[in-house]
């Protein structure tokens, strides 16, 4: 029995979902050194859903002696995390660089991915500015 579902999205699902999207990298790039560096975030993935699943299957229970493991465990899941979707998004955009060399529709995502990180970082630029002149307006009254 699975317990406790609450970030089961991103600790176990979405890494699945880039799991096969790296083996499809991985598969593309069979000749170009690039493969490495997809095999190392596989690995990372496998690594952290592997741990994710034993935590998840209630086989160390946390009021035991052994929580001292589970905790570790937890930890290795949250530190592969912070390493393996960084280094995806590092993988990803090495992979469709390496892709606009070759082909067109691949120069095209670049050029979206581009402009979707310039609209992203405009947004959150936008919303930090909302959040501190609104935080100034309140202390003007407050």
């Amino acid at each position: 029995m699975i317990a406790n579902n609450d970030y089961a999205l991103f600790r176990l699902w979405i890494p699945l979902v880039l799991m096969v999207t790296l083996l499809a990298m991985i598969i593309v790039h069979r000749k170009n050194r690039l493969k490495y560096l997809y095999i190392l975030n596989f690995l990372c993935f496998t690594l952290s859903v592997n741990v994710e699943i034993l935590l998840r299957l209630d086989v160390i229970d946390f009021k035991s002696v052994d929580s001292r493991v589970a905790l570790l465990m937890a930890g290795t899941v949250l530190i592969l995390m912070f390493i393996s979707y960084p280094m995806t998004l590092v993988s990803l955009s090495l992979f469709l660089v390496e892709l606009s060399k070759r082909h067109t529709w691949a120069k095209v995502m670049v050029g979206l991915g581009i402009v979707l990180l310039g609209l992203g970082l405009a947004g959150i630029t936008l919303y930090g500015l909302f959040i501190f002149f609104g935080a100034m307006y309140s202390l003007k009254f407050g």
